[in-house]
């Protein structure tokens, strides 16, 4: 994959050129948090698994004897699974294919020991992974919408869609916050099991706190939770190309500026 790696000191900082061959499939690269390290990861055509693009797997948090967050008046896990199943229409009616993790009230395992979720996920090979949660806090004042997404530097798998990941979850919460007019709690990155096994772009959208009376009387209403699903549908087709740009910052691949 490498043929050279230059490196350039200017007026502007440290220039790093990477000349590759025509093997090379895939790159992204990373600040470390001390913004002393550049991690630079490469992959072949070989190493690339192919995904069904078209496929968008949803997954309604928890379920069955799993309620998740309670509201006074609510399961979180209800809340979840509408959401889920009315984005699914949705992104059904632009012709994109739509599996569930669960379509009904069960529950599926999700321990240290099992991973039922990112199970069904992997075996669907989807472009596209979006599990779909409510929040909840012990500060019943907290409030908004948040997402989270997962691509540590020491997982070449993960890193290697850092910027499909991070892409997917800033797609979902603009979405989000411009369709149901709560805080922008922003996108955040979390050791979350359903982001860390799941081996495609995945995100975790937390529509709203069911723990707050006030989000919680929006999470009951139909409109509010067809806004949420309008949102997640938005965010999933906004979503383009592998953009290089970030990285171009950082590196010159083949003389491409």
């Amino acid at each position: 994959i490498l043929k050279k790696v230059n490196i350039q000191e200017s007026d502007s900082g440290t220039i790093v050129k990477i000349t590759t061959t025509g093997e090379m499939a895939k790159y992204t690269a990373g600040v470390g948090n001390d913004d002393r390290e550049i991690n630079i990861l490469m992959a072949g055509k070989g190493q690339i698994k192919s995904r069904r693009d078209n496929l968008v797997v949803l997954d309604p948090g928890h379920g069955g004897k799993d309620t998740g967050a309670r509201g006074a008046n609510i399961d979180e896990k209800d809340i979840n699974l509408k959401v889920a199943l009315k984005a699914g229409e949705l992104l059904k009616q632009k012709g994109i294919e739509v599996e569930y993790t669960r379509d009904k009230d069960i529950y599926l395992e999700l321990t240290t020991a099992r991973d039922e979720i990112s199970e069904i996920a992997n075996r669907l090979n989807p472009g596209l992974f979006v599990s779909i949660h409510t929040n909840s806090a012990l500060n019943t004042t907290a409030q908004g919408t948040e997402t989270y997404y997962y691509a540590p530097v020491d997982n070449d798998l993960l890193f290697l869609q850092l910027d499909e990941r991070r892409s997917l979850a800033e797609s979902l919460q603009r979405q989000l916050v411009a369709k149901l007019k709560r805080p922008d709690r922003g996108v955040k990155t979390k050791n979350l099991a359903v982001l860390r096994n799941t081996t495609m772009p995945s995100a975790l959208v937390e529509i709203a706190f069911i723990s707050n009376p006030e989000e919680e009387r929006l999470l009951r209403q139909d409109y509010f939770l067809n806004l949420a699903a309008e949102a997640i549908d938005y965010g999933v087709c906004a979503i383009g190309a592998y953009n290089d740009e970030q990285v171009n910052t950082l590196l010159n691949l083949d003389g491409k500026e």
